[in-house]
Formats: structure tokens, C-alpha cells, sequence
């Protein structure tokens, strides 16, 4: 018994040591996604708005209009928290995305960028490395299974640990600071690891279901829709659209709307926990003289529920900053022992005078190296696509600043990480 559990143990320290640069990369942009919006509005102070209690959805419209007339494909949506704007993306007539803000009272336009900035940095740099288009493998990119497979490493490294660590549960007050450092930061693993189990094992059933549902056809089709008379009135009406929307759904709240090729898609919610506004939808016309369709919470099958629920749950906001403070400070705790684990593995071997450690950590460390460098490549040219005519987007001088930092504290990480451990 006694062996079985050393070779849990061994298995759970290699898995960390090969594995662990990538989860590090992965856990790190993830815990700042979690507060992108929020970092924007600190970098660029020309986005933030006075909190309304009520949205003035049509005055936005009709104000994104006058200020981009070319706009088409336009969306708008709620404000997130408190201090945020009226959000409206749409195309202009070369294709390119356009991002406007909007008084959430008033719908004054209160600014006017590209559609890079913090939280798309890092939302496409969480989600798929900018890997996209690189190679597909049946609807899933080489980023996005990069990505998610990390969440099976999450899962074996759960497993692992808690077969092989004697009665865990005792962890969560075991810092031992009085025998040496190398006592002591393992048992800062230890209970950082025993404290952060709740979220690792949330962070891989969610990731892992992203690897699954890249493989699953689509729960909403479009194609569907009853379709609308060639001779309906196909004049906006957004707030008749938004009312019709509210009245037909009892206990529903728009948060989004969106003015689709057929008819108008309003999303939000009904009070129902852990959903993301597109759980909840209801289409009208445009002039929002009649519902199209309405899909409810409640009637969404289990498989539709949880696929509602994943994205509230692996980025916390669905109790704006009361969550979103807490799955940010895991998630630094979760890069730690991303990293600190194998530290302290090779610190062992070393102490039993094993040598074998070349191989798998310059391994680790070039597969790396290899996938950020074709991902600074792919992610230059996704930025570059943001802004007018292929150049450079204009974002705020503190947006770059922040993102080079993270950037920087990610090199230095696996920097000294790799000094450590040669």
C-alpha cells in the first residue's frame, strides 16, 4: 500500500514537472481574464459611466448610429458592474470591428475604440493562445486543445494528490515554518493545494466540458427560427423589441440585444443561478410587434443547463466583484502550485542524488517556448487585424503598459523557474 501510494506521489510530481510551465501560462491568463473588464476601466477612464437603474437601450442605438454610420451586425450590452457603460460592437463597412460605449442613462456616446483592449488580450490569449486557424482537429483549433487539455492535467493532479496525501483534510492549518524553508514551502503546497481543491476541481470539470462541447453541435440554430414575411416591417423598434421581450418572458431582465439578419435576439435573466444571459432569449421582429420564440431557463434540457452554467463558473462573474475578487485570488494560488510543486520535486530528487532531470524539464521548457513564440506571431497578427486598414489598433498608452507587465511577469516566472530546477 505503502508503494502504491509512492508511486501516486511520483506520478503527481512528474505530471507537474513536464506539464506544469503550460498550466502555469494557462492559470495565469485565466486569473486575469477573470478582472479584464474591470483593468480597463482603470487604463482607460474614458469608459466609465454613472450607474443607472434603468438602460436607455434605443438612445445608444440610435447614437452608435449617428456617431459610426457604416455600423452593421451591431450588439449591445448591459452594463457588468458598477462604473461600466452601455457596451455596442459592431462592423464598419471594411469589415472591421468597431467598439462603442454608451451612458448608460442617457445613451450618449461616451467613447469610441477598436475592439482590442485588456479583456480581449487576454480572453483570446486564455482561450486559445491567439492559436486560431493554425490547425483544425474536428472543430477544435491547436490552441483551444492546448488549452483545455490542461484541464486533464488539472484532474490528474487532484486525483493524484488525494490518494497519496495521508489524511488531507488536516492540511488547511499545516504551515510548518520552524523546520527550514524546504519544510516550510512544502507545506505552503500543501495547503494551498488543500484550500484551492474546491476550485481546481471546478476548473477542470469546466475545461474539460470545453474540450467536449468543441465536438457537440450547436444547442441553438438559427435556422430554426420561424421566418419572417417578406413584406413584415422591418423597421427597429428596439425598446417595442425589449418590452415585447419582457412581457412575454415572466421574470426576465434583458441584459443584451442583438439585431440579427432575421429578427431581434434579446438575451438576460430570469433570476436563475450560475446562468449566462444567453441561457435565457427571446427573438422578436424588429418592430417588436411579434415574438418569434422564447427559450426559458427552466426548459433547457440538463445538458443545456450546464453548458448555460460553465462560463459563470470558470470565470466567477456571475456575482460581479463579490465572486470575481475570490476566483481571481485562487486562480494566483492555483499558478503557484502550477509551478512550486515541481520546484519542490527536483529539490528532492537532487537531495537522493537522482540526476535524470535534464531531459523532461528542458523538454517542458522548449514545448513552451515553441508554443509562446507561435503565439506572440499568431497574436500580432490578430491585433493588427483590430486596427483600421491591418495597422496597429489605437489603445491607451496604460492598456499596453498593463499587458506588457503581465507579459513580462509570465517570462519571469518561467525564467526563474527554469534557473531553479536545471
Amino acid at each position: 500500500m505503502k508503494a502504491l501510494k509512492r508511486l501516486w506521489f511520483v506520478w503527481h510530481s512528474w505530471v507537474g514537472l513536464t506539464a506544469g510551465l503550460m498550466l502555469f501560462v494557462v492559470c495565469w491568463s485565466g486569473t486575469f481574464a477573470v478582472l479584464a473588464d474591470e483593468v480597463d476601466l482603470l487604463v482607460n477612464p474614458s469608459l466609465q459611466a454613472a450607474h443607472s437603474d434603468t438602460l436607455a437601450w434605443d438612445a445608444a442605438y440610435d447614437a452608435a448610429i449617428v456617431a459610426q454610420p457604416d455600423i452593421a451586425d451591431i450588439a449591445l450590452q448591459a452594463p457588468s458592474g458598477p462604473g461600466q457603460a452601455i457596451s455596442i460592437v459592431g462592423t464598419d463597412e471594411e469589415g472591421d470591428l468597431r467598439h462603442l460605449y454608451a451612458d448608460p442613462a442617457t445613451g450618449r456616446i461616451i467613447a469610441h475604440t477598436t475592439f482590442f483592449n485588456v479583456q480581449r488580450f487576454f480572453r483570446s490569449f486564455h482561450r486559445n493562445l491567439f492559436l486560431v486557424g493554425l490547425y483544425e482537429f474536428g472543430g477544435a483549433g491547436t490552441g483551444d486543445l492546448i488549452v483545455t487539455s490542461m484541464a486533464i492535467i488539472l484532474l490528474l493532479q487532484l486525483i493524484t494528490s488525494l490518494v497519496f496525501y495521508k489524511r488531507w483534510w488536516r492540511g488547511f492549518w499545516a504551515l510548518d515554518w520552524r523546520r527550514g524553508p524546504k519544510i516550510f514551502w512544502s507545506s505552503v503546497h500543501k495547503a494551498g493545494g488543500v484550500w484551492s481543491l474546491w476550485f481546481v476541481a471546478l476548473m477542470a470539470a469546466t475545461g474539460i466540458w470545453y474540450l467536449v462541447e468543441f465536438y457537440l453541435p450547436p444547442t441553438f440554430d438559427e435556422g430554426k427560427l420561424p421566418v419572417v414575411a417578406a413584406d413584415a416591417d422591418r423597421r427597429l423598434n428596439l425598446a417595442a423589441a425589449i418590452a415585447a421581450a419582457e412581457r412575454a418572458y415572466p421574470g426576465f431582465s434583458a441584459r443584451s440585444v442583438t439585431i440579427g439578419p432575421v429578427a431581434v435576439e434579446v438575451n438576460g435573466q430570469d433570476g436563475s443561478l450560475f446562468t449566462r444571459d444567453r441561457g435565457a432569449r427571446v427573438l422578436t421582429t424588429f418592430d417588436g410587434a411579434r415574438v418569434l420564440q422564447v427559450q426559458q431557463v427552466a426548459d433547457l434540457s440538463a445538458l443545456d443547463r450546464w453548458t448555460e452554467m460553465a462560463d459563470p463558473l470558470h470565470f466567477g462573474d456571475f456575482g460581479g466583484l463579490w465572486s470575481q475578487i475570490p476566483w481571481f485570488l485562487f486562480g494566483i494560488i492555483l499558478s503557484g502550485l502550477s509551478l512550486t510543486g515541481a520546484y519542490l520535486h527536483v529539490k528532492r530528487q537532487r537531495r537522493r542524488g537522482e540526476t535524470q532531470l535534464r531531459t523532461p524539464i528542458f523538454l517542458s521548457y522548449a514545448a513552451t517556448l515553441a508554443i509562446l513564440i507561435v503565439s506572440a506571431r499568431y497574436g500580432w497578427l490578430e491585433i493588427m487585424d483590430y486596427g483600421p486598414e491591418g495597422r496597429w489598433p489605437v489603445v491607451p498608452t496604460a492598456a499596453i503598459v498593463f499587458i506588457g507587465a503581465w507579459i513580462v511577469s509570465a517570462i519571469v516566472a518561467l525564467t526563474l523557474w527554469m534557473k531553479a530546477v536545471r
